[in-house]
């Protein structure tokens, strides 16, 4: 779980960011405009802040097959999909397809959340506390990883986008390793491996 985070908590971030200028790359041309690119970026961004949630469901819901319970996750899935369905109602007039990409992503986090309450309740008590210090530290190091795309930004504000936004993505990536590496990274991958070893048994 803890190694999972060190991987999406940063591609949340950098998602977000860089979401305008990583639609502008991929997009921007011929009919598809700036009007088109702010269009897609909104949602976009709505959408990296589903990626923790999303990947921790689906690592809980590998716990609870690992314990032959799969009613459970399908339950939570549709209620889920109800869910969803009633704050893209909610949303859509106010935010349009903003809106329905924010549901999308709190959806993610309410089954993950879910997920966690029913997996404890039903299973056995995960050593949530072990995780305080792997959590910190990639908040941490996401946060200045998060400064330096911002401040990288916006020097190379007359850069080609292409190369702006490759230096920003390298720069907050060696910011990122480096931060993380005054953790010990080691005992990330050690903590994954025990937590697994865990519920294999």
């Amino acid at each position: 779980c803890a190694l999972l985070l060190v991987i999406l908590l940063p591609c949340t971030a950098a998602g977000i960011l860089l979401r305008q200028e990583i639609v502008s790359i991929l997009f921007q041309r011929g009919l598809f405009d700036l009007r088109s690119v702010s269009l897609t970026a909104g949602p976009l961004g709505m959408l990296c802040l589903g990626l923790v949630g999303y990947g921790s469901a689906s690592l809980i819901t590998r716990a609870f097959h690992a314990c032959k319970d799969t009613t459970t996750p399908a339950q939570v899935g549709l209620f889920s999909i109800g869910v969803n369905a009633i704050l893209d109602i909610a949303l859509l007039p106010s935010l349009g397809t903003t809106g329905i990409a924010l549901s999308t992503s709190a959806v993610g986090w309410t089954n993950f959340l879910l997920l966690l309450l029913l997996f404890q309740r039903k299973h056995f008590r995960l050593r949530l506390s072990s995780l305080a210090r792997p959590v910190a530290c990639t908040i941490v190091a996401t946060a200045a990883l998060s400064f330096a795309i911002v401040t990288i930004r916006h020097l190379s504000s007359g850069w080609p986008l292409p190369a702006s936004v490759a230096t920003c993505i390298m720069t907050g990536l060696g910011v990122y390793v480096a931060v993380l590496g005054g953790c010990r990274p080691a005992d990330f991958l050690h903590h994954s491996r025990t937590e697994g070893d865990r519920q294999g048994q």
